[in-house]
């Protein structure tokens, strides 16, 4: 599913020495997990956007299986988190104290009933509204805005009440009041290229993000937000727990047996 994103005015530049890309995370789907050592409050009380690479073979669950989240579960609820519903589609949800929420979510089929769709690119996209107006969120994949449904009930004012409470932000899990739980099913397979920023990326930038991996701390054609980067996880050590965050602000930790794999974008 690669190439989706390119298109004459958005061309990236291919880095010349190429990218060196040699390891990704796996991720059994039961309990193991990427803990990013980080709530990322600060960040989600504004613009952000949060991107990854993404490879499964293995069906969603009946209800639903969450890719990446926080529901810190003390009323009233602050929660922001990823999931892939039965019915194939993209889901994301944001609420700050429980006085407003963010639903966003792609077709049903999106990702195909099977779950197996080689290598794809996911990134939601948050802008911040000013005041009384309502903040947006859009999905993309591959660099493709795939949003189709989306209600957006907070404000500005409201998203900067958002308080995770200590709560860290998984990967693979939902940190759900600070640690895993049966409910909330987990992502089996692989993911790599983690990424985090605070400001919106534009969709000329995402269209060169979510066409090939590249190393996000440097410019490359339309992409040029390498200074807002709060986080970013490339899993080069290829053994371990501790994965570095290529910003030098969250090293991250593998948590439950998750391990570093061969397979990679």
């Amino acid at each position: 599913m690669l190439g989706l994103g390119t298109s004459l005015s958005n061309i990236y530049v291919p880095q010349a020495s190429g990218y060196a890309n040699e390891y990704s995370v796996e991720l059994d789907g039961t309990n193991d997990y990427f803990d990013l050592n980080s709530t990322f409050q600060t960040t989600f009380r504004s613009s952000f956007t949060i991107a990854f690479w993404m490879n499964t073979s293995v069906a969603p669950p009946s209800n639903a299986r969450y890719f990446w989240g926080v529901w810190e579960f003390s009323s009233p609820y602050s929660r922001i988190y990823m999931t892939q519903p039965s019915n194939g589609c993209l889901a994301f949800l944001f609420e700050a104290e429980g006085s407003g929420t963010i639903n966003t979510s792609t077709s049903p089929g999106t990702l195909g009933a099977s779950g197996s769709d080689g290598w794809i690119h996911v990134a939601v996209v948050v802008t911040k509204a000013g005041g009384g107006s309502n903040t947006t969120a859009k999905i993309y994949i591959d660099g493709v805005d795939a949003t189709t449904t989306t209600s957006s009930l907070m404000t500005g004012t409201e998203q900067e009440t958002y308080n995770a409470s200590s709560k860290k932000i998984f990967f693979g899990q939902l940190n759900s009041g600070g640690a895993i739980n049966s409910f909330f099913p987990g992502f089996g397979g692989s993911m790599d290229e983690i990424a985090i920023w605070n400001t919106a990326l534009s969709g000329p930038s995402m269209a060169v993000v979510g066409d090939s991996a590249f190393d996000l701390t440097s410019e490359n054609g339309d992409y040029a937000q390498q200074g807002n980067l709060v986080s970013y996880y490339k899993f080069t050590e290829g053994s371990g727990t501790s994965v570095e965050d290529a910003t030098g602000n969250n090293d991250g930790t593998l948590v439950n047996g998750a391990s570093f794999g061969a397979s990679t974008p």
